[in-house]
């Protein structure tokens, strides 16, 4: 199912603790002051909406369950740490290009896995690059089993949701955009 709106109100629709994983790549901050996430004049209101970001995503995670972040390169640490400060545990990082991977969990004593590239091989002629399928593959088969649900509150044109639901998984995704959110929905069942 795929929610046209804004993560912060479509996300009420999610049931407490009833997602498996999130798999997402937030807008990277771009710094150009615009009104929308990613266009903040400054780091610092950026980082606000990661805070309110990590505390809706926190509410509907399993305590087991997983995060998979995908990160512009301008302020990954500081996103990263105030995530941190609203009770988020880094369990790994990995640095791909202008993108930076996080693997987040609820408790510190979750597991760590590596995964691939989340943009290798992809060639789009979009303003975004989507995420890479193998790696959506590779973060669901980590932390995932048949059945589950799994969340993409970015989801753009639904490639974890067209990965999700190939591997038997339940999907929610939310877009603002209306022409990804079309394209994701015409691409998922």
């Amino acid at each position: 199912m795929i929610h046209l709106g804004d993560y912060r109100t479509e996300i009420t629709h999610v049931e407490d603790g009833s997602v498996a994983c999130v798999v997402t790549s937030p807008p990277f901050w771009t710094a150009h002051g615009g009104q929308e996430w990613g266009g903040e004049a400054d780091a610092r209101s950026y980082l606000t909406r990661f805070v309110v970001f990590g505390t809706a995503i926190r509410r509907v995670l399993r305590p087991t369950g997983t995060l998979w972040l995908v990160l512009g390169n301008r302020v990954p640490w500081a996103t990263l740490h105030s995530l941190t400060e609203v009770d988020w545990h880094v369990a790994r990082v990995s640095a791909w290009g202008a993108c930076v991977v996080a693997q987040l969990h609820r408790s510190p004593d979750a597991v760590m896995w590596d995964v691939a590239d989340p943009y290798a091989g992809v060639v789009t002629d979009q303003p975004y690059t989507p995420l890479a399928r193998q790696f959506v593959r590779e973060c669901l088969q980590s932390c995932t089993e048949e059945g589950d649900l799994v969340l993409d509150p970015c989801c753009g044109t639904g490639t974890v949701g067209v990965e999700a639901e190939a591997m038997r998984r339940r999907f929610v995704g939310i877009e603002i955009d209306p022409a990804s959110c079309a394209l994701a929905r015409a691409r998922t069942h």
